[in-house]
């Protein structure tokens, strides 16, 4: 580059003779052709294109016109005709004032739109509303009922939403917003049995339905026809039907067993033959509603001595006139001991074999050996003076010191170290957690670089399994012991003076592959049985199988001093989420939570955003077809050259 004396002196002219050496060559007019034909795509926001205009317009070199010809070409690409004609009657338009236009035009499109599906919405729910019934000859803008016409709720004629009987309660079925005289219901009982003078002798207060899920008239007509016999021809009744024997004054009769029903039925045919005349009929009060929504009213009611085994009771029928299937509800099975309320259910095998090793779920086991952590002499050691902490988390922190000190995983050092380390809280909702902060220590540290075994290597050694079980390990890395020389590497500050980790600590380099190398060698030999970190895996083809595994799996862990945490151990599950998939008897599947995350992520704002989206986005390509070519827009994001620009 030539520079005369002015030129070095000129701050903007060095600039640009820097820019024109530096920048690439460009070709001004394929730039500027792509900038006057760039048109706004049909649902493309305002907003969107003139960003991409304003980047198109920045390689144009258009120096002072820059904004107006962005203007222009507003005018020009905008997809709707209405705003560009709105865009070309205004006399004095500038790009602030044509952006402004587009955008307004844009809010009110939307609100129109919302308004429209509002609007809809009512129209079509008025229209399902039913108040009255209007003939077809009848002029559709009439506003009142005729007075030819009655209601089908009260039986007169009204205004809509005028009608009496809103809000009442009829004393037929006991169901609001109808007159008895219009129950529909009243339709389906017999006249002669249930006449107005009988209704108001009843009253209102004491007429109530009750729910006999087990009857149906189908039911009625090919049912048993029940015959009393001796107890051992009762036995004979389907055995794949829940029936009971139960004697009643000497005589046995089979019930069916329904934990839905809030009574007890019994036909008139079978009352006769178990009571005789020795038990008289009283009158019931109740309509018995069918699961189809069938309605009966019983001939009466009575009380029988029931016995079921040793338990006796007395019981209260509804008696039916026709043949039914005698019924006990859920309350007489209850009372007589046929059924039993169950609050909890567990499974006893799975509760035996948990049991069975019980001290493998509590306190903190320490793996036979000790680890030491290898130091490049090269690096210089640091130590780090005590972090402030909050006044409000003092307590807690020492509170929880004096708890790791118990348990053996730290204890105070007094004597100097070369390596002091800072230390780091974690709060938690129901906890805290020490743990220290090793950045310059993992500098120095010589790790051993033990593989982890991937999902997909996991999945390949189980072809055939079907029942898996998870075992959790209780705070993994503190159930390996340091020697002396690597626990005082691992000293931190504290408010309350210096202590140093006896056990593998969190935060150092070299702690997952050393935990990981620990656990797979003493479980190598097992069957069925692989770790990734502190989860365990056992599987087995049949719950046989998976059990002989487990059971071997926690004699191991037991011998080796290794302790579980019973919350997180899953057991005997045909479906589990393992290091963010889902294994079950089909396969791998990818775990929901997963996706959910991935679908509620909210659009990148920069590269950054951007590069973390499609890393989560990457942990399950596996699953998603041509993700490489879906994804290559975005990619091509963040390369060096292109300017950040979101467009989908």
């Amino acid at each position: 580059m030539d520079f005369t004396e002015e030129d070095v002196n000129n701050f903007d002219v060095l600039k640009e003779k820097f820019r024109s050496h530096c920048e690439p060559r460009k070709n001004l007019t394929y730039l500027r052709h792509l900038f006057f034909t760039r048109a706004q795509a049909p649902n493309e926001l305002i907003d969107a294109y003139v960003t991409d205009l304003k980047n198109k317009a920045k390689e144009c070199e258009f120096a002072q016109l820059t904004e107006s010809l962005i203007r222009d070409r507003i005018v020009c690409g905008v997809s709707n005709d209405q705003i560009r004609a709105r865009l070309l009657r205004e006399p004095d338009l500038d790009l602030k004032k044509a952006i402004d236009i587009c955008r307004a035009s844009e809010i009110t499109k939307k609100q129109i739109k919302a308004l429209h599906e509002e609007t809809e919405a009512t129209v079509n729910k008025i229209s399902k509303m039913k108040f009255t019934k209007i003939s077809p000859e009848k002029s559709a803008t009439s506003s009142t009922v005729s007075k030819k016409e009655k209601c089908t709720r009260c039986g007169y004629s009204h205004e809509p939403r005028k009608c009496p009987a809103f809000g009442q309660i009829c004393k037929v079925c006991r169901r609001k917003n109808h007159f008895g005289r219009m129950c529909k219901t009243q339709k389906q009982i017999d006249k002669s049995k249930y006449s107005t003078k009988k209704v108001h002798e009843i009253g209102q207060e004491d007429f109530t339905e009750l729910f006999i899920g087990a009857i149906e008239e189908e039911q009625a007509k090919n049912k048993v026809k029940m015959q009393i016999n001796e107890v051992n021809d009762a036995t004979a009744v389907n055995k794949d039907k829940w029936t009971e024997t139960l004697k009643i004054n000497k005589s046995s009769i089979s019930f069916k067993l329904d934990t839905g029903a809030e009574c007890n039925v019994i036909s008139y045919k079978d009352f006769q033959a178990v009571a005789g005349n020795s038990v008289s009929l009283c009158k019931s009060n109740c309509v018995l509603v069918a699961y189809s929504g069938h309605k009966m009213e019983p001939k009466g009611k009575a009380k029988l001595i029931c016995q079921f085994k040793d338990n006796e009771a007395e019981i209260e029928f509804q008696v039916l006139e026709k043949d039914s299937p005698a019924i006990l509800g859920r309350l007489a099975c209850t009372e007589l001991g046929l059924v039993k309320r169950i609050y909890k259910v567990d499974c006893d095998e799975n509760t035996h074999i948990l049991k069975e090793f019980d001290d493998v779920f509590n306190g903190l086991g320490c793996i036979p050996g000790s680890h030491h952590i290898k130091i490049d002499p090269a690096v210089v050691p640091v130590i780090h003076p005590p972090r402030r902490v909050p006044i409000a988390l003092k307590d807690r922190i020492k509170t929880e010191l004096n708890r790791m000190e118990s348990l053996g995983v730290i204890e105070k050092q007094t004597e100097p170290t070369d390596w002091v380390n800072s230390l780091v809280t974690v709060v938690k909702p129901n906890k805290l957690r020490i743990c220290i902060d090793p950045k310059d220590l993992n500098r120095a540290i010589k790790r051993e670089h033990f593989p982890l075994k991937t999902v997909e290597e996991v999945v390949s050694e189980m072809p055939n399994a079907n029942i898996f079980s998870v075992l959790d390990a209780n705070h993994g890395f503190w159930q390996i012991q340091l020697d002396e020389e690597s626990s005082k590497l691992c000293t931190f500050n504290t408010p309350f003076g210096r202590y140093r980790f006896k056990r593998l600590p969190f935060g150092v380099s070299s702690a997952p592959e050393v935990f990981q190398k620990c656990i797979a060698q003493r479980l190598e030999d097992l069957e069925g049985v692989v770790n990734i970190m502190d989860d365990i895996l056992v599987w087995g083809e049949n719950v046989e199988q998976h059990d002989a595994r487990l059971r071997r799996l926690l004699e191991r862990v037991r011998s080796i001093n290794l302790k579980l945490n019973r919350e997180k151990c899953k057991i005997r599950m045909d479906e589990i989420k393992y290091i963010g998939h889902v294994l079950s008897g089909e396969g791998l599947k990818p775990d929901p939570d997963k996706i959910k995350a991935i679908v509620e992520m909210y659009e990148p704002q920069d590269k950054s955003a951007l590069m973390r989206f499609l890393g989560v986005v990457q942990y399950l390509a596996k699953f998603i077809p041509n993700l490489s070519e879906n994804s290559a827009p975005l990619r091509k994001l963040l390369e060096s050259g292109v300017e950040w620009h979101w467009e989908f």
